[in-house]
């Protein structure tokens, strides 16, 4: 058993992962998440969106980017895919 299976759900760091982060309703709830201490993945079809939204979280905890397309249904199972190889859970 791994030292992970011994930690219960509220041991975990919380993420989230937030969809249409590149601005408007996507990026204030991105903010709100990391403000109360969320890891945030970032998804948005424009990359430099998504780099505007990463300079306004906070530094800490964890948070990555992820370019696709939501109408993608491969794009977003490959975004899935790197989310829980880069946080191990969400």
């Amino acid at each position: 058993m791994t030292d992970r299976a011994l930690l219960s759900h509220e041991d975990l760091p919380r993420v989230a992962v937030v969809v249409g982060a590149g601005g408007g309703i996507g990026r204030a709830i991105a903010v709100e998440f990391a403000s109360h201490g969320y890891s945030i993945a970032l998804i948005d079809l424009d990359p430099s969106r998504l780099e505007e939204t990463t300079r306004v979280l906070p530094a800490s905890p964890l948070h990555r980017s992820y370019q696709a397309d939501i109408t993608d249904e491969t794009a977003i199972n490959d975004s899935v895919a790197r989310i829980l190889a880069d946080f191990g859970h969400v």
